[in-house]
């Protein structure tokens, strides 16, 4: 009984309170930690979240229910290449995080990465939050367009020379 014991704790004192996040004041709504052997994540909000689990072209979303905690048992090996997202829809409005890659994730050694309304995510560490940098993790904005110039867009002179049909020369 005592082992039982020992297993649930962790799961159950993981997160004592949600921090308010730095910017804008706002409360930090999902806590996620990473070990080799687990990943947790904790809803604090009134509101439903989704857990977007994402690798290669496999995607699986999972409902998070207010005021709850659900625990996956994993392998180290078994991170490699996933990516995370919280996804909610306060206000009407979608919010997507930041995708953190759970491999990643692994160095932090079980330290919490909280989630927000805001795209960025933030780890807590001894009791400071900080922006979460996760150079592994997809980007979660769409590519930045670039205007291209075309032939008619630009001034007289701003094009590439013509390209004459002739053979090349002999080497």
């Amino acid at each position: 009984m005592s082992s039982l014991f020992s297993a649930l704790l962790p799961a159950t004192v993981l997160f004592l309170a949600p921090p308010l996040l730095p910017v804008t004041n706002t409360a930090a709504t999902v806590g996620l930690r990473v070990t080799p052997t687990s990943v947790t994540a904790e809803n604090f909000s009134n509101n439903t979240r989704w857990i977007v689990l994402t690798s290669g072209p496999a995607r699986i979303s999972s409902a998070l229910a207010p005021h709850s905690a659900v625990v996956w048992s994993c392998t180290e090996d078994c991170l490699w290449d996933v990516q995370l997202q919280v996804v909610d829809t306060d206000g009407g409005i979608l919010h997507t995080s930041q995708s953190v890659n759970l491999y990643s994730a692994l160095e932090w050694n079980g330290q919490t990465i909280w989630f927000g309304q805001l795209p960025t995510c933030w780890l807590e560490s001894n009791g400071q939050l900080q922006p979460y940098f996760d150079s592994m993790a997809a980007p979660t904005t769409a590519p930045v367009h670039v205007p291209v110039i075309r032939p008619s867009d630009g001034p007289d002179g701003d094009t590439p020379p013509p390209i004459d049909n002739k053979p090349l020369p002999p080497i």
